[in-house]
């Protein structure tokens, strides 16, 4: 059992089954450090959508089940949803795929919610892993500048793994639910946030939108250490290759 999945069993030990349907909901699947931040940020800037907090963490329902709640899983997410924004169309939440596997495994989806799908990918899987690797080892997931990190290959190789491991995980998920995401590219989003998030809204049956661009603060986390950190692994990628290829 998963830190999530004691987590979600601790807080709601059971659904019940005469729950209201919570609809108009969006699922936002990734794996770290693909964009979803920056994703959720434009698409909140649209006025169609809010949320997208982490609610579904194990450090987040360990602190809902601490407060002394005893809502079960399907009351907690109508309980968030209000505190978002009751007035806007379209409620998204963020979720790895421990957390979209367990909302299936406790029939949260479909029962009580058939949500849009949106997975959200970065062609550069090498960039990806090095801001993952910077990220845990700094602890820290918005710093831009971090001080004070070595280079190492084998834990990039470790990240690069994990995010693959990841997406293969979601794709099989997907399967389970018998349903296919609307994909976006964090390349292309960068590329063209507008046209992006305007495509995604309409095939997602929400209609046009617009970003409002005031009111986007994030910025994308670039640097050059974590270019100079892929450019390493790149010319070192050979040699990791051979040492993990042994048994």
């Amino acid at each position: 059992m998963t830190g999530h999945e004691a987590a979600l069993m601790a807080c709601f030990p059971r659904t019940s089954s005469n729950e209201p349907y919570l609809d108009n909901t969006l699922l936002l699947n990734f794996a770290q450090r693909s964009g979803s931040n920056y994703l959720s940020d434009l698409l909140i800037s649209t006025g169609l959508f809010c949320g997208f907090r982490g609610i579904l963490t194990s450090e987040q329902l360990n602190i809902y089940k601490g407060a002394g709640a005893t809502k079960t899983l399907v009351g907690y997410l109508h309980g968030q949803r209000q505190i978002d924004d009751p007035n806007s169309r379209i409620w998204g939440i963020r979720a790895s795929v421990n957390q979209l596997l367990n909302l299936w495994s406790r029939k949260v989806v479909p029962d009580f919610m058939q949500p849009l799908l949106v997975d959200l990918r970065r062609r550069d899987k090498i960039g990806q892993a090095v801001s993952l690797y910077i990220a845990r080892e700094t602890n820290s997931w918005t710093n831009t500048s971090p001080e004070g990190i070595e280079y190492d290959g084998q834990k990039i190789l470790q990240s690069f793994l994990y995010i693959n491991s990841v997406e293969a995980n979601l794709d099989l998920t997907y399967g389970l639910l018998k349903r296919e995401p609307s994909r976006i590219i964090y390349e292309e989003l960068l590329e063209c946030p507008d046209g992006t998030v305007d495509q995604l809204c309409r095939r997602l049956g929400v209609g046009s939108a617009k970003l409002d661009h005031a009111k986007l603060q994030r910025r994308v986390q670039r640097n050059e250490l974590n270019e100079e950190f892929k450019q390493r692994f790149l010319a070192d990628l050979d040699r990791l290759s051979i040492q993990w290829q042994k048994p």
